[in-house]
């Protein structure tokens, strides 16, 4: 429906809208992640304030399940770095999402080692997704999610981001998590050193 569409156009503009909004309403979530499967596999269209407005356009059409279909979207295994970057572009547009959202996709991309432009973006987004954490209750949970990016990353330099982003975010007890996920290596214990040598939290981790 977007081959040769006119983004600047407001009547094409509006009649994409309005056909996007039709077709969601009647299919299912797997449906429409296979549409926006297809939108991503085209060069993105839109406009120069909004390059990617008709991938946009899609998720929003249905919105009681956009975040779930950008969640989908943003740790499916079969898209290109590029790709995911886009779609992470849109989730940075989406108001309203909450610490546990990042939480969730924060290791299931930082993880992923075939995504680095992704990656970089996600992490300069570190304000962005720490304002979404107003109390410690919340703190913990999006410290949880990085704690677990920190252990699933093979970057070295994306790990030592996320550990400043930790300290950054003053919720030492989620420290006690790195346990969760077997024995670290010479090198996470340095980068951990690095930022947390004076915490007693950390201190009890790495003794045992």
């Amino acid at each position: 429906m977007i081959d040769g569409i006119n983004p600047v156009d407001k009547d094409s503009i509006a009649s994409l809208k309005e056909a996007y909004k039709t077709i969601a309403g009647r299919i299912d979530l797997e449906a429409r992640s296979a549409a926006a499967f297809e939108l991503l596999s085209k060069p993105a269209a839109g406009t120069q304030d909004e390059p990617d407005m008709c991938l946009r356009l899609w998720v929003t059409s249905k919105t009681d399940d956009a975040v779930r279909l950008l969640e989908s979207l943003l740790i499916a295994e079969n898209l290109n770095d590029d790709q995911r970057r886009r779609v992470w572009l849109l989730i940075e547009r989406t108001e309203g999402l909450e610490p546990e959202f990042f939480a969730r996709v924060l290791p299931n991309v930082v993880g992923r080692d075939d995504c680095p432009r992704c990656v970089s973006e996600i992490l300069e987004c570190e304000n962005q997704i720490s304002a979404t954490a107003a109390t410690e209750h919340q703190r913990y949970s999006l410290g949880q999610g990085i704690v677990k990016a920190f252990r699933m990353s093979s970057s070295q330099e994306a790990k030592n981001r996320l550990a400043a982003w930790l300290k950054r975010l003053n919720v030492e007890g989620v420290l006690k998590e790195l346990e969760n996920y077997g024995q670290m290596s010479d090198d996470d214990i340095a980068v951990l050193d690095s930022h947390f040598g004076k915490s007693k939290q950390w201190r009890k981790v790495k003794q045992k």
